[in-house]
């Protein structure tokens, strides 16, 4: 009867220690895991903020239609000024509206390349948030893995000693 007890314990001793280590296990996995993700959300992010806006397909044909526009507008000037006789005035005034344009223009980019960073910035603190709130889960069930083996080894060990009793 004893020994039939003292293999029982053993074997529930044992079985709680593989849980253990299971667990253990599973817990690295989910450490490298979790580590490889926030690499991951690092380097997307440190590329992605450090973007030029000013550098995307999008802004460049932007610049480059102002640009085309102020030759354009600039040619007219020139041009109405040889065949009317404009004064240099008239010429500098169209040069100076062209150059607002081009910093308007470039201003809109700059605006829309802040927002840009912004939704980055955003989204890149969510996901760093995400995985912060995974570790905790992580160690919140590591430790309630813990418990449940200081709970079945307290049990297995007043089993035994009522049995001997």
């Amino acid at each position: 009867m004893l020994t039939s007890s003292i293999l029982g314990g053993v074997s529930a001793v044992a079985g709680t220690a593989m849980n253990l280590f299971g667990g253990a296990r599973a817990a690295r996995q989910r450490r490298r895991e979790l580590a490889n993700r926030e690499r991951e959300n690092n380097a997307w992010f440190d590329q992605r903020y450090n973007e030029l806006s000013t550098e995307g397909a999008e802004a460049q044909a932007a610049l480059t239609a102002m640009r085309a526009a102020q030759q354009q507008r600039m040619a007219s000037a020139r041009g109405a000024s040889a065949v009317m006789g404009a004064s240099a005035g008239s010429v500098a005034a169209e040069k100076n509206a062209a150059n607002m344009a081009m910093g308007q223009t470039i201003g809109q980019l700059a605006a829309q390349g802040q927002a840009r960073k912004d939704a980055i910035e955003k989204s890149y603190l969510a996901e760093k948030n995400s995985i912060s709130d995974a570790r905790l889960k992580g160690y919140e069930q590591d430790a309630q893995n813990v418990a449940n083996a200081a709970t079945q080894l307290s049990k297995l060990g007043a089993g035994m000693m009522g049995k001997q009793l």
